[in-house]
């Protein structure tokens, strides 16, 4: 399919979540070479066009997780990329299936990573991340290994955002898959 020629972008959410990070970073400790949101694997970026062989067309990246080149962007609908958009993960080392929906919104995207962070979500749609995202605790055999720091910063972005983690992972990623995976501008050759 063809890429749509410009996406512009509309999120008081995004606007607010990157003044979050601002403030979180004012406070790492010294153990920490980045700190904030990165350490949960949120590695907010400029609102861009990614250039990776596998993002659809009709996105636009505002996050990374800073490992093997996953990134989040928003699924642009009319050109505009908004809080309402479905949220999609590419995963450009990942082959025939780099792509997957990560939640119905942003707003739903934050729901589902703030309990375990959002590195984790690179292991979707494995019985192990339904196992770790459905388990609303730090504890269990699929528990991310998150530190001290980590779950502080996750607890934070819970209270600011007023977060909801997701109830029945798996259903709720099957469903996405179907309803949004078709609005996905892929590469011909991906």
């Amino acid at each position: 399919m063809a890429r749509q020629s410009r996406i512009s972008i509309d999120s008081p959410l995004l606007t607010r979540l990157k003044k979050f990070d601002k403030a979180l970073l004012r406070h790492v400790p010294s153990s920490y070479p980045i700190g904030g949101l990165y350490e949960v694997g949120l590695m907010l970026v400029r609102p861009t066009r990614s250039n990776h062989w596998c993002t659809p067309g009709n996105s636009l990246t505002f996050a990374s997780t800073g490992a093997d080149g996953t990134h989040f962007s928003f699924i642009a609908a009319n050109g505009i990329a908004n809080d309402r958009c479905p949220i999609v993960m590419t995963r450009p080392m990942e082959g025939d299936e780099p792509n997957i929906v990560v939640g119905e919104s942003l707003f739903d995207f934050l729901c589902l990573g703030c309990r375990h962070g959002y590195r984790g979500l690179e292991t979707a749609p494995s019985e192990g991340f339904f196992a770790l995202y459905k388990s609303l605790k730090q504890e269990g055999e699929h528990a991310a290994a998150l530190d001290e720091y980590q779950t502080s910063v996750l607890e934070s972005l819970t209270n600011e955002f007023s977060l909801i983690p997701w109830k029945g992972p798996k259903t709720k990623y099957q469903r996405m898959q179907r309803e949004f995976m078709k609005t996905l501008e892929l590469p011909n050759d991906g």
